[in-house]
């Protein structure tokens, strides 16, 4: 009988749903309104970018909490909605935070500039902004046991003071369970996107409906269409010290 079930299953394509058997929380923020900074170009694709990886990941299975040109206070309260609803879960749940908006790598740490930011020079990033190392810090503590961040943004510093030093705006992943994503390579802006997402968050929102693809070939083939895209001109990039392969929409026997 169990046979005669599971061929029905396949013949229908159910199983890819039913693998996602493990609780998926996402935590969506994507910024369009930047008038205090005094600039409205790719950026102003955020929210955009929010709604069509929300929307990705419902069909993924993933309970999705989105929060769209939110100030540094709101971004803040969200992330600690979103740990709590992590904790919640338990340990066996997967947590995604996605941000698409205009970022900052300085001093070592990756900024996530939130609306209504007054951001003049590298001093006033610890004021006026969100550190990526803050987020991973609390879907650790969260005790998860996938923890995935993906940062449609920029990684240079377009301030005067520290241009010329390192970037190394890598988020350090002191755990087992990470896989980070980056729209662009350290000390790298994106380009301007042609269409009305940006191109790595268009990109991945298509590799991650694919079936029987983990979370590593999904990123290389994202990388791949930017990378062609932009004439190499922008260049994904990950990290990731998960311990065994992750699918978004994976056969049962995978």
């Amino acid at each position: 009988m169990y046979r005669v079930v599971l061929g029905i299953f396949l013949l229908l394509g159910i199983l890819p749903s039913l693998a996602a058997a493990e609780p998926r929380l996402a935590l969506v923020i994507g910024i369009s309104d930047y008038n205090s900074l005094g600039q409205n170009d790719k950026a102003e694709l955020g929210v955009a970018d929010a709604r069509l990886m929300a929307k990705t990941l419902e069909q993924l299975g993933f309970k999705v909490q989105m929060a769209l040109d939110t100030d540094q206070r709101g971004m803040k309260k969200a992330l600690s909605k979103f740990g709590q609803t992590l904790v919640e879960a338990g340990p066996d749940a997967t947590g995604l935070f996605y941000f698409s908006g205009i970022g900052v790598a300085a001093s070592g740490e990756q900024f996530l500039i939130p609306a209504s930011a007054l951001v003049e020079d590298v001093q006033d990033l610890d004021l006026e902004t969100v550190s990526a190392r803050t987020i991973a810090r609390q879907m650790d503590f969260a005790g998860c046991q996938t923890k995935i961040m993906i940062l449609e943004t920029d990684r240079n510093n377009p301030f005067p003071h520290g241009a010329g030093q390192s970037y190394a705006g890598n988020i350090p992943l002191d755990s087992a369970g990470f896989f980070v994503a980056y729209a662009t390579g350290d000390g790298s802006p994106r380009l301007r996107a042609p269409g009305a997402n940006n191109l790595f968050t268009q990109a991945l929102s298509e590799a991650m409906l694919e079936t029987n693809v983990d979370i590593a070939g999904m990123t290389r083939s994202a990388r791949n269409l930017v990378y062609a895209a932009t004439q190499s001109s922008q260049v994904p990039t990950d990290m990731s010290t998960l311990v065994a392969p992750y699918f978004f929409s994976a056969a049962q026997d995978y």
